[in-house]
């Protein structure tokens, strides 16, 4: 998942891959994007992602959650789904990938 969203241009709350959860990623909305602009469009595609948490910095990010069927079926082309669907999201937002 991180090395997907990566792919997309994309940072983490998280300083580096090798403390990042495994069942969770906190993804840095792009410059001039927000909650607003990111998670309605995803909920649209019936892709579900959750605000930030952290109280400092809730407004900065958003959470997906990758464990149980989702991670370990891969047949079931969850993740993949949603990485799809952040791509999208982020184009009509004009984000450029990469």
């Amino acid at each position: 998942m991180k090395d997907s969203l990566t792919s997309l241009g994309l940072t983490f709350v998280h300083k580096s891959k090798d403390i990042g959860a495994n069942g969770m990623t906190a993804v840095k909305y792009p410059k001039g994007l927000g909650a607003a602009d990111i998670l309605p469009k995803l909920a649209a595609k019936d892709i579900v992602c959750a605000g930030g948490l952290h109280k400092a910095i809730a407004t900065e990010y958003f959470r997906i959650g990758h464990m149980g069927v989702t991670a370990v079926e891969s047949e079931r082309g969850d993740l993949e789904r949603v990485v799809k669907g952040i791509k999208e999201v982020l184009e009509e937002c004009g984000h450029k990938s990469g």
